[in-house]
């Protein structure tokens, strides 16, 4: 995966605590229902992958051209 554009990434908030973001908005990740905010790092970190590896999936099934 280290060649494909990743679309999620990861920070830490002024409280501490770690938010996954969507590269692109800047926003908070929702993969589903809920917003990826107020993680542990490692809970961030595997959101985090588990996410983009679901993204390059999906990209590929529909033959979007990764950088």
């Amino acid at each position: 995966m280290a060649d494909e554009a990743m679309r999620y990434a990861v920070r830490q908030e002024l409280d501490l605590s770690w938010t996954v973001y969507d590269v692109f908005t800047g926003g908070p990740a929702m993969p589903s229902t809920y917003c990826l905010t107020n993680l542990s790092e490692s809970q961030a970190d595997m959101y985090c992958t588990v996410i983009n590896a679901r993204d390059i999936a999906r990209r590929q099934r529909v033959g979007f051209p990764f950088p």
